[in-house]
């Protein structure tokens, strides 16, 4: 026979089961969100990869081979980074693609936006001294600085969810379950860190 401490501690049980599972379901629905929004923008992402690479000279694309002659070394060179911080980007995607909310899966990814973005500023400096024929400076950073449009407000977007997650995770008593079940504070993306992103 059930005792007045037992049915109480048998209550305060219930009670704690019931708020875990309301705290863990909260906290997976917040991190969920951030996923949706970071799909959003890599959508985006991906859009933009694919004009950069199709902005690249002919002669340095995957497809062909060697560069045009007569071409200047330093305006080679620009381009070729370019691509390169191209392809890291795709690369830092990657990971964050898988998890969302990883701080360091976000930062690889802070950190190849920034190289882009100064290899796009190298490329505008000295990249025009190829022997093949290019798209005015003028008309390349004009569909750079639309992209760039396009991506705000969609970090905007997946900052909000982070920043939403972030305070479902250290709001008490969620802070107390949060390690426990693997949910950690996330890493909004701000932009101007880099790549397509405005400072």
């Amino acid at each position: 026979m059930l005792t007045g401490s037992s049915m109480l501690a048998a209550g305060l049980l219930a009670l704690l089961l019931f708020w875990a599972t309301g705290a863990y379901n909260r906290l997976a629905r917040m991190r969920s969100a951030v996923g949706q929004a970071f799909a959003e923008l890599d959508r985006l992402l991906l859009e933009q990869l694919g004009w950069l690479r199709a902005a690249l000279p002919a002669s340095l694309r995957a497809e062909t081979s060697g560069t045009a002659e007569g071409a200047d070394e330093a305006a080679v060179a620009a381009w070729t980074r370019l691509a390169a911080a191209g392809e890291q980007l795709a690369v830092a995607l990657q990971p964050v693609r898988a998890r969302p909310a990883d701080r360091h899966a976000i930062d690889s990814l802070v950190l190849a936006r920034a190289v882009l973005r100064d290899a796009w500023d190298e490329v505008l400096t000295c990249g025009w001294f190829l022997a093949e024929a290019l798209p005015s400076r003028e008309s390349l950073q004009a569909e750079w600085d639309r992209l760039q449009h396009q991506e705000a407000p969609l970090i905007a977007g997946f900052n909000d969810a982070v920043r939403a997650y972030n305070q479902a995770v250290a709001q008490f008593p969620a802070v107390l379950l949060a390690p426990l079940f693997g949910f950690r504070l996330a890493r909004p993306l701000a932009a101007g860190s880099g790549g397509l992103g405005d400072d």
